[in-house]
Parts: C-alpha cells; sequence; structure tokens
C-alpha cells in the first residue's frame, strides 16, 4: 500500500509581467500528465497537487507540502517538480520566484518574504516522512539550491550527505 504525492508549480504567468514565462506552465503540466499516466499501476493512490500561475505563492506552495507532511508516511513517494524563475541573491541564498515576487534582483528582503529559499525547501525535505523523494526544479540558477550545502561544507561531509541522499532516496535534479 504505497502511495505517491506529486506537487506540481508551473508559472508563466507573474504579478510583475516582465517576468512572465513561456513554457514553464506546460512544461509542469505535461510533466504532471506524464507521471499520472505512467504511475496507475504502481501505487494504491496517486495525489497530485498543481499550482498555476497566481497559485503558485509562497504560502500556496507551504501549505501544499504541509497537507503533503500531514499524510505521507515513511513507505510513500514524494515527487516535486517546479518550473519557473529561480534566483540567487547577493548572499548566495538560491530561491525559488513565486508568481507575486515582483523584483528578482536589488531586493533581497522582499525576496527573503516571498520567495521560497532553497533552505525552506530542503527543511520541508528532511520533515516529510516519505522515504523517497525527488525534487526537480526546472529554473534559473537552480543548482543554487544544493550550492550552499556543499559551499558550507568539507569534502568528507559532502560525501556524508550524497551517502545520506542515497540510503533516504531523496534526489534532486
Amino acid at each position: 500500500d504505497i502511495q505517491l504525492y506529486v506537487l506540481v508549480v508551473g508559472i508563466n504567468q507573474y504579478k510583475n509581467p516582465k517576468y512572465n514565462l513561456n513554457y514553464a506552465l506546460a512544461d509542469a503540466m505535461a510533466f504532471s500528465e506524464s507521471l499520472s499516466n505512467g504511475t496507475t499501476n504502481l501505487f494504491s493512490k496517486v495525489n497530485t497537487t498543481v499550482l498555476k500561475d497566481a497559485d503558485a505563492t509562497k504560502d500556496g506552495i507551504a501549505k501544499a507540502f504541509e497537507q503533503i507532511k500531514a499524510t505521507a508516511r515513511p513507505q510513500d513517494l514524494l515527487v516535486f517538480y517546479y518550473a519557473g524563475h529561480g534566483v540567487v541573491n547577493d548572499k548566495k541564498e538560491f530561491f525559488l520566484v513565486p508568481h507575486d515576487v515582483t523584483q528578482l534582483y536589488g531586493a533581497d528582503d522582499a525576496l527573503a518574504q516571498k520567495g521560497f529559499s532553497a533552505a525552506a525547501l530542503q527543511q520541508l525535505s528532511k520533515d516529510i516522512k516519505a522515504q523517497k523523494q525527488l525534487f526537480i526544479l526546472d529554473a534559473c540558477q537552480s543548482a543554487g539550491a544544493l550550492g550552499t550545502v556543499a559551499a558550507a561544507r568539507g569534502a568528507a561531509e559532502e560525501k556524508a550527505i550524497a551517502q545520506l541522499a542515497r540510503s533516504t532516496g531523496t534526489q534532486w535534479l
């Protein structure tokens, strides 16, 4: 009795229209549909949440993760897919850029308030009981989501993190 939890975020339309994208939402929807179609016989239940454009705020994403956290069990699988803007601030911290972020650069306080940090994402991953997790970040500068982990640690700790990721089944793309 293994359930799949899928959280898909796709943002084409931003509150600030100069940040609008053309293909992020289509990519997210195609990913969601393909995953749903390809897993029908693999899991006892597939729980899919899709957040599009204006629904993809920091609060909206956090609430979706909280719902998963409340019900996911260790034997379950979590897949998170994000297609939208990503940015690394002046402090080298990576943020997913939800719909209502209106300035990507030069406004670190606003980004910290409305953006979704890699640190928050990593903490959510730890808090969710599902032992198998896949995080796919289709965003500019998304390598920064793990860069902070690597930069803060030495080679031995990086190796330990890689071993932990393998043993817990958490993967980041």
